[in-house]
């Protein structure tokens, strides 16, 4: 509970109130030492990155227009509604979301400038994903996009 309140909260709760709600039956030293162990257990890695957060990095180094990040942060939010983008990882959801929004604003604008097939090579991805990986995980977003 402390190793939460201290990640996801503002003002975390102090350490005596931990040890007033647990109503004496742990000490502060207890407490504290249970943290540590579990810390250690987790090797600090107690944080996900999410998909948005690829997706501010990929905009930055892809020069996104803010009509196709903000279609690509909408595609991406689509995905939290079904548990099947749980299979891909979030920098590949990223670079399916721009993928996908760059397709919808090709079909849906003609005149649109950019190219729509993502150049994973922009991305610093090539070595991970091939065309076919973000191209299914793009589907997926278009069968999500299809059903509002």
């Amino acid at each position: 509970m402390l190793i939460a309140t201290k990640y996801e909260e503002i003002y975390p709760p102090l350490l005596q109130d931990f040890v007033h709600i647990s109503d004496g039956l742990y000490s502060a030293e207890q407490i504290l030492d249970m943290e540590k162990a579990i810390l250690f257990d987790l090797d600090f890695d107690i944080q996900l990155t999410s998909p948005y957060r690829f997706l501010e990095r990929f905009s930055k180094v892809a020069k996104l227009d803010s009509i196709t990040f903000s279609l690509s942060h909408y595609m991406l939010e689509l995905g939290l509604f079904d548990s099947k983008m749980n299979q891909y990882s979030p920098s590949l959801q990223a670079v399916a979301a721009i993928y996908t929004a760059k397709k919808y604003l090709k079909f849906y604008n003609n005149s649109y400038p950019e190219e729509v097939t993502p150049c994973l090579a922009d991305f610093g991805l090539t070595s991970i994903y091939q065309s076919d990986e973000v191209k299914d995980c793009a589907r997926c977003f278009n069968e999500l996009a299809k059903l509002i």
